[in-house]
């Protein structure tokens, strides 16, 4: 397994004229904007209104009377939420923005043919991801971190190519 240093090493590239996506090493003159969607230790992603309707990820919670953390529903859901702010480069959103983007970016993929819920764990380590439509998808669960899910839709995405 990599270690953390090399895999914050790595980041997606998205052409806007051909769409695609590739994985390439940083380099120096890149941007310091964060490879993974993991909250760093000086940000908090929590909710700014009583009804959870509304996520902020700035670095002071505690201004916000009514705040409370997102991981506490779902390190998952964080995580998507993050990797969401970090791709539009907003600081807040509301949930309904989230799982708009949600829907459309699933539905993108679904549209050619990538089902990211058919996207399960081969091993009992999690080291293999398996798309097949075995029943019990080989007991270990389906691809619940968003990250990896996407990867997961980008790699097939490009497979379909050749």
């Amino acid at each position: 397994m990599p270690s953390s240093s090399k895999k914050d090493s790595l980041v997606f590239v998205h052409h806007k004229k051909t769409g695609e996506v590739e994985v390439r090493r940083r380099t120096s003159n890149s941007t310091t904007r964060p490879a993974s969607s993991t909250t760093s230790l000086s940000s908090h992603l929590h909710y700014i209104d009583p009804s959870r309707s509304h996520v902020c990820n700035c670095s002071d919670s505690n201004s916000r009377a009514s705040s409370s953390p997102v991981a506490s529903d779902s390190q998952h859901l964080a995580a998507a939420i993050t990797r969401f702010l970090d791709l539009h480069n907003f600081r807040d959103c509301s949930i309904a923005q989230f799982r708009t983007y949600e829907v459309q970016i699933k539905g993108e993929w679904e549209r050619d043919g990538i089902f990211v819920n058919d996207c399960h764990y081969a091993t009992v380590q999690k080291d293999v991801v398996c798309r097949c439509t075995a029943p019990n998808n080989h007991g270990q669960g389906p691809v619940r971190n968003p990250d990896i899910a996407e990867l997961c839709a980008i790699f097939c995405f490009q497979l379909q190519g050749r």
